[in-house]
């Protein structure tokens, strides 16, 4: 096969591509087709990564080419590597020359749309799956260690700071600076402002506030936030909700009340 200069943007259905491994060896990658289905969203093609890995250039007619790699690793369950990209082929990606796709190839699709380094990744994972395996569960040991020890961590700063927090700490605190962009600046100041006038509410009942007041004042600001909610057209999901719930639980434990679990959960409608 006769290498074929790239003129375009996206790659032509056969062309086939030498990719670089993260251990220093090659995987090959061959682009099925092109008309991506409509949650893409653009323009794309499909692409295959096969079984072949190795230190050199292969010829064409290296059989391995001609498949398609199968994962079965971790939670893959002998699912084709393919995935849709409209990314342009790296420069550190060469193109070998052209093997067209079979009719059966042409048919295949993918629910996965990312780049064009995921398919080296989807190369040397399941070969370390298939030669490297003690290796790969050590590593996975490991890092799962180590994700429970951070986990713990935190949790217990977590809650040697919720121990100590005070009103006054939380008075003058900047939040929720990761909305902009994301929510309309008007629900982003409203919500500061529910948290900023609960907390003075609370400092302005003195050390010797009652528990019911308290918890008036507590409602009140979810109570708050659910209108706001309705008003600012559902700007509260799911990251949204989880750091509401983390600095309403600060206050709660600022006003004395940490004994209470969740108490965001008895009024919010979010």
């Amino acid at each position: 096969m006769t290498k074929r200069r790239r003129t375009r943007k996206l790659p032509y259905p056969g062309d086939v591509f030498l990719i670089p491994l993260k251990d220093g060896r090659f995987g090959v990658c061959r682009v099925l087709r092109r008309d991506p289905p409509a949650f893409v969203g653009k323009k794309g093609v499909l692409v295959a990564a096969t079984p072949w890995t190795g230190n050199h250039v292969p010829d064409l007619s290296e059989p391995q080419l001609h498949e398609v790699l199968v994962l079965s690793h971790h939670g893959w369950d002998s699912e084709r590597a393919v995935l849709w990209t409209s990314y342009p082929v790296p420069a550190a990606f060469t193109l070998l020359g052209s093997l067209m796709p079979t009719p059966f190839e042409m048919q295949l699709s993918s629910n996965t749309f990312g780049t064009w380094y995921t398919l080296s990744i989807y190369v040397l994972d399941q070969w370390r799956w298939d030669h490297e395996r003690e290796a790969v569960l050590r590593e996975d040991q490991a890092r799962a260690i180590a994700r429970t020890n951070q986990r713990e961590t935190e949790i217990r700063q977590r809650q040697e700071y919720l121990a100590h927090v005070t009103l006054q700490d939380l008075r003058n605190k900047q939040r929720f600076a990761n909305w902009a962009g994301t929510v309309s600046k008007d629900a982003l100041q409203a919500t500061r402002k529910v948290f900023h006038d609960t907390i003075a509410a609370l400092i302005a009942l003195g050390p010797d506030r009652p528990e019911t007041v308290v918890f008036e004042k507590l409602e009140e600001c979810i109570v708050v936030l659910n209108t706001l909610n309705m008003q600012y057209a559902g700007f509260i999901e799911t990251l949204e909700r989880e750091e509401l719930c983390a600095e309403f639980e600060e206050i709660v434990h600022a006003s004395g009340l940490g004994h209470h679990d969740n108490l965001a959960d008895l009024w919010r409608e979010w």
